[in-house]
């Protein structure tokens, strides 16, 4: 009996030496799996870093300032829109004619007053084309009847180059009888006037005792504050781009919510005004 337990402590010290140089050589090995799962575990901490702070950075700006954006400049693309929109034809020429009320109302346009009551009893003809391609205008006006406003109006899709934004604008032509047409942009979102091309009051340039140049100033102050109070923006700038003989460009500066300067472009020709477009 005590040579059998003799026996399995005798074979018992060498197994358990055999043991301890066998954990003694995997432990490098342990070791080196335990590293290389660390690393890769920081790795993909390391590379979710930035994204998290690109995430923080995206700040949201509004969809109307974003198409203000897009269209005081020339990098976008324009295509006929026969998809659904959120104003009827009948809604966005009230816009249009909302802005241009308003815009009158601040003393920055003219025109229009002799034809508001055919606006404003919907006495009007409805062109489905745009003005532009009609040649020869008909406004089937009988006698003995008022003036009359003939009216184009027809959505569009403006998409930025790059593809990251897009809105459905309504173009909105407003021609009365014998008179210069009033080009109105209005947003199918918000509703809001985008762009304008209208009769205004008579600036002149080259007259020697009559500044145009200040007029044009203080009608371009005038714009500003009125964006403001449309847009609900800051005009933190209104400064003088070019000037010549017939007309002064301003740009009115806002600064975005990310950083970016809006430069809305308004042009002040002799009779008539062209805003961001």
């Amino acid at each position: 009996m005590k040579r059998k337990q003799h026996i399995g402590r005798f074979l018992l010290l060498p197994l358990f030496t055999l043991m301890i140089m066998a954990g003694g050589a995997l432990m490098p090995f342990g070791a080196s799996l335990l590293q290389d799962a660390y690393i890769s575990r920081e790795g993909e901490v390391l590379m979710l870093k930035p994204v998290s702070l690109t995430l923080q950075q995206d700040v949201e700006i509004r969809p109307l300032l974003r198409l203000l954006k897009l269209l005081s400049g020339e990098n976008f693309l324009r295509s006929d829109w026969k998809g659904e929109t959120n104003l009827t034809p009948s809604e966005a020429v009230n816009a249009a004619q909302e802005a241009i009320s308003l815009l009158k109302d601040e003393e920055l346009l003219t025109g229009l007053e002799e034809y508001r009551d055919s606006l404003d009893s919907g006495t009007v003809i409805v062109s489905p084309s745009p003005l532009s391609f009609v040649t020869d205008a008909v406004y089937d006006q009988k006698e003995g009847e008022g003036p009359t406003v003939m009216v184009s109006v027809s959505p569009a899709l403006y998409v930025s180059e790059g593809g990251e934004f897009s809105a459905v604008v309504w173009e909105c032509n407003l021609t009365p009888y014998r008179q210069p047409e009033y080009i109105v942009r209005v947003d199918d979102s918000s509703g809001k006037m985008v762009g304008l091309t209208a009769q205004s009051f008579y600036l002149d340039f080259d007259a020697p005792d009559y500044d145009g140049a200040l007029m044009a100033a203080l009608q371009a102050d005038r714009w500003s504050r009125f964006c403001q109070s449309y847009y609900e923006i800051t005009i933190q700038d209104c400064q003088p781009v070019f000037q010549t003989g017939s007309s002064m460009a301003f740009r009115l500066r806002h600064t975005l919510e990310s950083g970016e300067t809006l430069e809305l472009p308004l042009t002040i020709y002799e009779n008539h005004t062209v805003f961001n477009r």
